[in-house]
């Protein structure tokens, strides 16, 4: 398999007990981390300074799209043209032993942004909550039939894309929410092929955005969707 740089933004929030851990994890599979710190008050920074990472830091907490923003945008101007952008969750929700699936996706299928989905994978025997399994199951409905493409996990934030793609979008991502629907209705306005692959579901804990904040959020983007829709036709 032909060699790539691989990089992973990990937006983190208060995640002294995890990001050390997940560095390591991360290096163990030549991916260079991003962290991006949200605003910590805890020891997240000292911690992925001493690990000697790349670090993009945020005074205030802004949200984790704003966050990943942050970590896209160094990669952008850091990232030579043949590498490999993941996100993945400083709290420890997505497996880097994983992240082999991602690079096989892109380079042995020629995609140009993938997604990890979980909703093939059992993910009630995995702790996803039935509320959770239901209101996700009705986003990716609705947002395959906005978009247009068959959306098998619309809000699974393990994401991986080539560079090319990567310099291709707006990034006009929501900072609190709705940051992986918006990567999805970006990349679709621009044409890039996109995959989703089966990965294991990890529940540690509740979302620190509200309900409110996150249907807001996905409504704007399906709005801006239909917009783009309406002006195609007009």
């Amino acid at each position: 398999m032909k060699k790539v740089s691989l990089y992973a933004v990990v937006p983190c929030l208060n995640e002294e007990e995890n990001i050390g851990m997940l560095i390591d994890r991360l290096k163990y599979h030549d991916i260079t981390p991003v962290v991006v710190d949200d605003g910590s008050t805890d020891m997240t920074w000292a911690i992925a300074k001493k690990k000697g990472v790349t670090l993009v830091r945020h005074r205030e907490n802004k949200g984790p799209g704003a966050a990943i923003k942050s970590g896209y945008v160094w990669a952008k101007a850091q990232g030579d043209s043949d590498s490999i952008v993941f996100v993945v969750a400083g709290d420890g929700q997505h497996d880097p032993d994983e992240t082999s699936l991602f690079v096989d996706e892109i380079l042995s299928r020629r995609a140009d942004y993938v997604v990890g989905e979980r909703f093939s994978s059992k993910p009630l025997m995995s702790g996803m909550p039935p509320v959770n399994f239901v209101f996700g199951a009705l986003l990716n409905w609705l947002t395959s039939l906005i978009l247009g493409i068959d959306v098998k996990d619309s809000t699974s934030g393990f994401t991986a894309i080539r560079m090319p793609a990567l310099k291709r979008l707006k990034l006009n991502l929501p900072a609190r929410a709705g940051e992986t629907h918006e990567m999805l209705l970006e990349c679709v306005n621009c044409g890039l092929r996109i995959a989703f692959i089966p990965i294991k579901p990890i529940y540690l804990r509740r979302s620190r955005i509200s309900r409110f904040t996150f249907l807001r959020s996905i409504l704007q983007v399906y709005l801006k969707a239909l917009l783009v829709k309406v002006e195609a036709f007009g």
